[in-house]
């Protein structure tokens, strides 16, 4: 795949914006820019006030980078997934007595998602299998008994104002 330079994207960006952005964006986390390295770099340097920006104590864990196989890194971004929802919906019933938000995924993008986390070979299987809605036919979760209104899609479609 050929890369596409920001400068291409960006042709008024600044040499200083463009550099910044290929610095922070580095594809290989180990080749990106710290934080303290980004806030230092001559771009920001008209926001960077050293003595007044806080330093987060702890490591962030990025772990999940060092796997090379894009199974692995699905089931780990899946599982990353479920335990942000879990302590969000933990956090949400504490503040709400209890209530709880329905879950916003199909039933098939659920169960895709639970399997993914188990990582067993009947999961991979699974995820394979089940399409997810938005690769479904379009209108294929509507009812098939719905009557559709010939005037109501003519108008809506702009044709009923060139008659």
């Amino acid at each position: 795949m050929a890369t596409i330079h920001f400068q291409q994207l960006y042709p008024r960006a600044s040499p200083l914006a463009i550099d910044l952005l290929e610095r922070l964006l580095n594809f290989d986390p180990a080749a990106r820019i710290t934080v303290e390295e980004a806030l230092a770099h001559e771009y920001l340097s008209a926001y960077h006030e050293e003595d007044d920006e806080p330093v987060h104590e702890k490591m962030f864990d990025f772990s999940f980078e060092v796997t090379d196989r894009i199974d692995e890194m699905k089931r780990l971004i899946a599982q990353e997934v479920m335990t942000f929802k879990a302590s969000k919906e933990q956090a949400l019933g504490a503040q709400n007595g209890g209530l709880r938000r329905a879950a916003s995924l199909s039933a098939a993008d659920r169960n895709a998602t639970t399997a993914a986390a188990k990582n067993t070979p009947q999961a991979n299987q699974q995820i394979q299998e089940e399409p997810a809605i938005a690769e479904e036919a379009p209108g294929a979760h509507l009812p098939s008994t719905m009557e559709v209104d010939e005037d109501l899609e003519r108008e809506l479609s702009g044709q009923a104002m060139q008659a």
